[in-house]
């Protein structure tokens, strides 16, 4: 199931695609999680199945926070070398049970 990815910053939000793997677990991009001078979202939320109906934002599974995230110690959020691309992916952790309803409508 893929949703909307919502990271916060200390001066900034972004927004990003994650697909759902398992009832505590997601993938996204890095680049993601970091702002380009390389700070780490300091809160990550996550909304399954999010779209947009007449102009309305539908979040079926409401919003759901993660607890911890983690990507390659390769990745480098603060350059544009095109053999940092390769390292550019992160795991987003739920806490136990968040999930279970999202993946039982699956």
């Amino acid at each position: 199931n893929a949703g909307r990815l919502v990271a916060s910053f200390q001066n900034s939000t972004k927004g990003c695609t994650f697909f759902l793997v398992s009832p505590y677990l997601a993938l996204t991009s890095a680049h993601c999680v970091f702002t380009r001078e390389g700070e780490q979202a300091s809160a990550i939320f996550t909304s399954p199945a999010q779209y947009v109906s007449e102009g309305v934002i539908v979040r079926p599974y409401g919003t759901m926070g993660a607890c911890n995230f983690s990507w390659p110690d390769s990745y480098d959020p603060t350059t544009n070398d095109p053999s940092n691309f390769a390292f550019d992916y992160a795991a987003v952790f739920f806490p136990q049970g968040q999930t279970s309803s999202v993946l039982e409508a699956m």
